[in-house]
């Protein structure tokens, strides 16, 4: 969960951990002030935040209660959700109007304001690469029966939470190995995170940018 109220980030290791995080309740008052002054954005992610991580990817949910909870907060304030999964996957699973939205880890975004519509031009090498990258990760995959393929359009990932700590660690071992040559060409990047291993075409834009992107958009305006 990240609550955006510009300025200067702080280069604290302290800051960036949240369980280090002091207790907001104490800083309330500077907290409210900063964001009179220069508005906020209440931005989630997806798994493991709005909805809990499950065995199967395609059976993640949001509950009714959550979803009331953010039509309220996005009446008071601008909320997004930004997540690896596809724009199309996102929007269809959360179902909040008024509310705005990122998916393939911010390379496709559709804001609530007319000029929060972003299209990220990708190079014909690097799709070309990301292409031949997809096509090296399914070889892998063929040695892991159990592993789940999704290919999101924007992003490619593998699930692999159905195997063994043992097979786990082969296969991501392996899936390093068969897409190094194109993470080394910059034509793709890479996230190994909660037992899924997901590549996207590189373009130098991360979920980071993507959320300084939507502060920027939404901070003054309330949909």
């Amino acid at each position: 969960t990240t609550i955006f109220t510009g300025g200067p980030r702080s280069s604290s290791r302290r800051s960036r951990s949240s369980a280090n995080m002091l207790d907001a309740d104490i800083h309330r008052a500077s907290l409210i002030a900063r964001i009179q002054k220069k508005g906020c954005v209440l931005m989630l992610d997806f798994d493991g935040t709005l909805a809990p991580v499950v065995t199967h990817h395609r059976r993640a949910t949001i509950s009714s209660e959550s979803r009331s909870v953010l039509s309220a907060l996005s009446k008071k304030i601008p909320v997004a959700i930004i997540s690896g999964r596809s724009l199309t996957d996102i929007r269809g699973r959360v179902r909040v109007p008024g509310i705005s939205y990122a998916g393939s880890h911010g390379l496709q975004v559709r804001m609530t304001r007319p000029e929060g519509r972003v299209h990220v031009e990708m190079p014909a090498h690097v799709m070309s690469g990301y292409r031949a990258a997809k096509r090296a990760l399914v070889e892998v995959a063929r040695a892991y029966p159990r592993l789940r393929i999704e290919d999101k359009g924007m992003s490619f990932a593998l699930h692999y939470r159905r195997l063994t700590p043992k097979q786990s660690a082969a296969f991501v071992r392996s899936a390093q190995k068969s897409i190094r040559p194109y993470i080394q060409k910059g034509e793709i990047r890479a996230i190994n995170d909660l037992s899924t291993f997901d590549i996207m075409p590189h373009s130098g834009r991360t979920k980071g940018h993507c959320a300084r992107e939507m502060y920027t958009v939404l901070k003054g305006h309330r949909d």
